[in-house]
């Protein structure tokens, strides 16, 4: 299995139109590419989180899948 794991920051002029457009494209992503397992999306909390307001996991059977 490979874990590929990424956090977004949005654009200033992006709304919440726009943010959840994002969100659904990430998500249809499963059963499109193959060899992607699962697909997690969330929004990012943490006081950590340097601005990044969606954090995203995506498993893949294995690196290869990720690199297709």
């Amino acid at each position: 299995m490979y874990i590929h794991a990424f956090a977004l920051r949005w654009r200033p002029d992006a709304d919440e139109s726009r943010k959840r457009q994002a969100r659904a494209e990430i998500r249809g992503f499963q059963g499109r590419i193959e060899g992607l397992l699962e697909t997690y999306i969330g929004t990012n909390s943490s006081p950590r989180g340097q601005g990044h307001e969606l954090g995203c996991v995506m498993k893949f059977t294995d690196r290869a899948a990720y690199e297709a």
